[in-house]
């Protein structure tokens, strides 16, 4: 199989954490700023699409009409198109200020990521669309089959950035990077998380205010770290000429969609079957409480006493 090399470099976690080091050092403020930036516009446009499904809703609420339907549900399907627009972009700018070959503004690199949004919201739908589809192999496995995908498809993001392929294959990309040299990047990945882990727990075992600010700041510094690290990682490995698809992950996820269509199916003949039933005994339910309740609706007892006549005895 023909392979394309990224880059040579040292595997040795020192330099990875060196390297991953004077990325962030370099790139920590524009970070900052485009993380704060974006989020604030994903925020922003939230806020609004809920403001106006409101102000919609409570327009309307008294007079639902054919019309006043399709208008929610138009502007529910934009709000939605709109958050996946924005938290795309804002996800594709963030990882982009740290990746990127030389050290760039906010505003070029909004400009350069700009017109590869819609095909990251491409890919995020497909693998949500692959991962439903494993649900039933992830339930049997306790959800081991997803953190695996979760670290194969970890570098689906520099993928995409840095070759711009379609749809999952992207992901195809990022598993076979990562199944060749599966213990040596797991092993890294997992020492660092673990350390963050450790010094966040350390810093919060005690309640102070300086405490829970060097927590804050910890927080804040090893997100671009894990980031950079993870793309150095990235940097050391071979990027396939040829994708190859995983065939037996796709066909499990097909066989899942037709398990869950099954169940959703039979699920509904049950709850079809039920339906009458339920509402037969609700009915007679509330016929022999009519039988026993007097006609302000109390309870009358078998002396004849209701509860009301108690209650100003």
């Amino acid at each position: 199989m023909k392979i394309m090399s990224t880059t040579d470099g040292s595997w040795e976690i020192e330099t990875l954490m060196r390297k991953a080091f004077q990325r962030v050092r370099g790139r920590f403020l524009t970070y900052i700023l485009a993380y704060v930036l974006m989020f604030a516009l994903v925020f922003g446009v939230t806020f609004l699409f809920v403001f106006m499904g409101i102000l919609a809703a409570g327009a309307f609420a008294n007079k639902m009409t054919l019309i006043t339907g399709i208008l929610l549900a138009v502007l529910t399907v934009l709000g939605v198109i709109a958050f996946m627009y924005i938290t795309g972009f804002t996800q594709l700018v963030v990882v982009y200020t740290l990746i990127r070959k030389e050290k760039g503004t906010i505003m070029q690199n909004i400009n350069e990521m700009k017109s590869l949004v819609w095909g990251y919201v491409w890919l995020n739908i497909a693998m949500l669309i692959f991962m439903i589809g494993l649900l039933p192999v992830g339930l049997i496995s306790i959800f081991i089959v997803y953190v695996l995908w979760a670290f194969w498809g970890s570098f689906s993001a520099f993928v995409y950035i840095e070759h711009k392929k379609k749809g999952l294959d992207n992901l195809w990309i990022s598993y076979m990077m990562v199944k060749k040299r599966f213990w040596a990047i797991a092993g890294r990945m997992a020492l660092v998380v673990m350390a963050y882990m450790l010094v966040s727990g350390l810093l919060s075992m005690y309640d102070n205010a300086i405490l829970n600010v060097l927590q804050y700041a910890v927080y804040i510094f090893f997100g671009p770290f894990i980031l950079s690290y993870d793309y150095e990682i990235y940097r050391l490995l071979e990027v396939p000429a040829k994708v190859e698809r995983p065939g037996m992950w796709i066909a499990l996820s097909v066989v899942g969609y037709v398990f869950i269509g099954l169940l959703i199916f039979y699920a509904g003949q049950r709850i079809g079957d039920t339906g009458p039933r339920l509402r037969e005994f609700l009915k007679e339910n509330m016929q022999e409480n009519r039988r026993n309740n007097d006609s302000n609706g109390f309870p009358v007892y078998k002396d004849g006493v209701t509860l009301r006549q108690l209650s100003h005895a």
